[in-house]
């Protein structure tokens, strides 16, 4: 059995995806790894490029399929795993020289069923900027102080992205954890609310050496009005959640107030992909979205301005703040 393998859900990524497999398997020695790339029906050249890659280092694996979308590749690529610990990687992300190996001492140890760090967010016309610290370096966590955990998964965006982690295998397979592939935004959320349930113990390093790429081509930055309904389906998880483990209302506020934000943000979307003013008021008028608007007390200006914009549909003075990069 292998000790890390990482999946790699690929789609008309030719641009990036050799640097992405480059920073891996150039800078792993070792014969315990399983790249494990899923061509999800790429159009362009992605499959003769990743193809290659398959031929020269037998520790990849390379998996063809129909477009399925980035969850149902994931899914794919659990279902074929060998490795103790699992790693997501995006197709246009990329990892620091000798990432893997820093780790690899502290795997092989299996004090930790979970170990997190950090990444670094690259946009190439802006340049590089680290993410905030998730927790003070060296935090451990075990199942008497998860509420920590749980805290920052159903109310901020904080633990809810996949990189940067291993995850372990068997507590995925044991526990059928699986995304959820009907739905195109916050499939990660719900799958790591499952996850760190049953995690036991993990550790968090404040090590830096994740690349998220700011692409605005990608899958995460497209639009479809879809999204609504998948925020009712992630809001209603994240309620539940909270119920089921006895979370304080402090951490329901904060909850109900994510994912206000996260509406605003879809509107934002919305506008700039020319949906109209009426649909988009129409949207809002639904119960779920309605009640999101108005029946919490916001705190805070900028969240409170999100609110008000919100409530009096006031998209013309959004537009104007989307323009001078006020939000």
């Amino acid at each position: 059995m292998n000790l890390i393998s990482i999946i790699i859900p690929i789609y008309n990524c030719e641009k990036y995806i050799s640097e992405c497999i480059e920073s891996i398997i150039n800078n792993y020695k070792y014969d315990d790894l399983e790249l494990i790339l899923i061509n999800d029906g790429s159009k362009d050249k992605s499959g003769d490029i990743i193809t290659e890659f398959a031929r020269q280092d037998s520790r990849i694996k390379l998996i063809n399929q129909n477009n399925s979308g980035p969850s149902a590749a994931r899914n794919r690529g659990l279902s074929e795993a060998t490795g103790h610990y699992i790693m997501f990687v995006d197709a246009d992300d990329f990892l620091d020289k000798g990432a893997l190996e820093k780790f690899r001492e502290l795997l092989i140890s299996n004090k930790y069923d979970t170990v997190l760090f950090n990444y670094k967010r690259y946009d190439e016309h802006i340049g590089i900027e680290n993410n905030k610290p998730l927790f003070k370096d060296g935090y451990r966590y075990y199942y008497k102080n998860k509420k920590n955990i749980y805290k920052k998964l159903v109310s901020t965006w904080r633990l809810n992205h996949l990189y940067a982690k291993f995850y372990y295998l068997d507590i995925i397979r044991d526990n059928n954890i699986i995304f959820n592939e009907d739905i195109r935004i916050g499939e990660d959320n719900l799958f790591n609310m499952e996850y760190f349930y049953y995690s036991q113990k993990g550790i968090y390093k404040d090590l830096y050496l994740y690349n998220y790429r700011y692409n605005p081509e990608s899958l995460t930055k497209t639009f479809n009005l879809s999204k609504f309904e998948d925020l009712k389906i992630t809001h209603a998880y994240r309620m539940n959640f909270i119920q089921r483990y006895d979370l304080d209302n402090d951490v329901e506020y904060n909850a109900r107030v994510f994912t206000l934000k996260s509406l605003f943000a879809l509107v934002k979307n919305a506008l700039a992909n020319n949906v109209s003013h009426e649909q988009i008021k129409e949207i809002l008028k639904e119960p779920f979205f309605n009640s999101i608007v108005y029946d919490i007390r916001i705190r805070g200006f900028k969240n409170r301005l999100k609110q008000i914009i919100l409530k009096n549909n006031l998209f013309r003075f959004l537009n104007l703040l989307i323009k001078v990069k006020a939000v």
